[in-house]
């Protein structure tokens, strides 16, 4: 399901039995998925971020700015 459909579909997901539960775990997947928004070229996926703040941390660690916990 992607965005435009879950629009469609929202107050048929919203009248359903747990329609509340449903609908936060449809957008929780939605997101991790990266489709409730347009994706660009220069997005990065969630192991590029983690990555990125690994090596800035690890610099921060190096020049004494913060200890390493």
């Amino acid at each position: 399901m992607d965005s435009k459909n879950f629009v469609e579909n929202f107050g048929h997901i919203a009248d359903a039995p747990n329609g509340g539960r449903m609908l936060r775990e449809l957008i929780l997947i939605l997101a991790f998925e990266g489709k409730l928004l347009p994706q660009s070229e220069e997005s990065l996926g969630a192991s590029d971020v983690v990555g990125k703040f690994k090596k800035k941390k690890q610099l921060l660690v190096d020049s004494n700015k913060v200890t390493k916990s």
